[in-house]
Order: C-alpha cells, then sequence, then structure tokens
C-alpha cells in the first residue's frame, strides 16, 4: 500500500470551530498574502478549500482543482504556494511549456515526495500518488503530447495517467493514479485555455491587480526598515512585476 501521511486520527479530530481559528491566525501562511477589496472573495475560497482539506485525516484536496487567472506579475505562483502550505502536502511547481511528456511530470511529481513518503512501484509499473497539489504554471502552453495524456488524469471519475516509457520492443506502459492529485492552472490567456480543461478546473479565481495600497503593503512586508513615506513612493511609481 502507498504510505501517506496522515494529520490526525478519528481521536483527534479538529473541530470546525478550530479549523477556522487556524485559517484566521496571523501565522497561517494564508494571511502572509496581501488581499484587496476585489480580492476577498477569492480569499474565501481558498480558505473554504483549506477547511474542507483540515476536516480530512490526509488533508486531501480532491475535488478542488481550480485555474486561476491574472495579468502577468501579480503573483499567482505565491498565492498557490501559500495555500498548498497552509494545507501542509506536498506542491509540485510544473513549469508548462518545459514539460517534455508525462513521464517527466511524474517524475516531477515523484521528487516532491522523496523526503516524506516516496511513491513506491505496486504492483509492477503502476503507482499511486498521494494528496498534493501540481501547479500548472501558463497551463495553455502545455505540449499537446502532454496535454492529451492529463485529460484522463484531470477526470474526477477516472483519475488514471497512463505513460509509456521508451519506444518499439523495449517500452512499457505505467498506469499512474492521480486521483489525490489536485490540479491547479495558471495563465494570463483566458482565450488559450483548452475546454477539455476548462472544464475539468471547474472554479475559476480571476486574481485582481494590487492597486497603490496593497502595492505600500507588499513594499513595506518585504522591506520592513523603510518608512512608510519610502513604501508610498514606491507604490506610487511601480506596478507588481
Amino acid at each position: 500500500m502507498q504510505p501517506q501521511k496522515i494529520f490526525f486520527d478519528n481521536d483527534n479530530k479538529p473541530s470546525s470551530e478550530e479549523i477556522e481559528n487556524h485559517l484566521e491566525h496571523p501565522d497561517c501562511p494564508l494571511n502572509k498574502i496581501i488581499v484587496s477589496e476585489k480580492n476577498e472573495g477569492n480569499m474565501e475560497i481558498l480558505k473554504m478549500f483549506a477547511h474542507t482539506a483540515y476536516s480530512l485525516p490526509n488533508h486531501s484536496c480532491r475535488g478542488m482543482s481550480f485555474v486561476i487567472l491574472s495579468t502577468a506579475g501579480q503573483g499567482k505562483t505565491y498565492v498557490v504556494r501559500q495555500w498548498a502550505a497552509t494545507i501542509g502536502i506536498p506542491f509540485v511547481f510544473v513549469q508548462s511549456d518545459a514539460l517534455a511528456d508525462n513521464h517527466h511530470l511524474f517524475n516531477l511529481i515523484q521528487k516532491a515526495f522523496e523526503s516524506t513518503t516516496p511513491i513506491i512501484e505496486q504492483p509492477a509499473d503502476k503507482y499511486t500518488v498521494p494528496p498534493c497539489i501540481v501547479f500548472l504554471d501558463e497551463i495553455h502552453a502545455l505540449p499537446n503530447r502532454v496535454m492529451d495524456g492529463l485529460l484522463n488524469a484531470m477526470e474526477y471519475n477516472d483519475g488514471k495517467m497512463k505513460i509509456t516509457v521508451g519506444k518499439g520492443l523495449r517500452s512499457r506502459s505505467m498506469e499512474v493514479d492521480c486521483r489525490e492529485v489536485c490540479w491547479v492552472g495558471a495563465t494570463t490567456e483566458e482565450g488559450k485555455l483548452p475546454g477539455p480543461f476548462a472544464s475539468r478546473l471547474e472554479t475559476a479565481i480571476i486574481w485582481h491587480p494590487a492597486g497603490p495600497e496593497e502595492i505600500c503593503d507588499i513594499v513595506n512586508l518585504q522591506y520592513p526598515e523603510l518608512s512608510d513615506e519610502a513604501c508610498w513612493a514606491v507604490a506610487k511609481y511601480r506596478t507588481v512585476a
């Protein structure tokens, strides 16, 4: 059986109130994000997902796959990293246009588990991925050969990724159970997101650009030694990038 991290047993299940208190605590990674008024609804979605995951012993985010949309430089990756850190399961960053094939993708997923619960073969050429979050940056740029193999893996009622390794008589087939993978796509090109992916990433989070006040807060967070006047000066002349 594939090992996975278990956060609590039935005798120590956190109450809904305890989970809410944790998610509102200043040390919660999600609360390190500077959120504008326009993004407050998006943050509520992320906290709702996190609350659901926290109620499960393995913190699974199955069924929570989403796409995050924004212009370049608005911190999409940072937002998803903080969400993953809040939940406490592995985060797999994937630069979509750099993927060679689905075997390459599986190798990236395996690497994320090396120091915790390594993914083991069981039985021959079959693998099961424990709960994790796979972040496909600029998902619209996925090569077609990768895109085609991902559709079944991202399908809630299927979740199996078929991989062919090698060529000709020396080739072999692998099957990877991805039902516990939460797929997150990010793109600046909403119109280029293929329909089959859009249907699998059912929740769309439109992350709105930061205004001067948020930029000032971000600068202050990163450079606490600066005065308020200096932070406002930076916010006035710069955008998030």
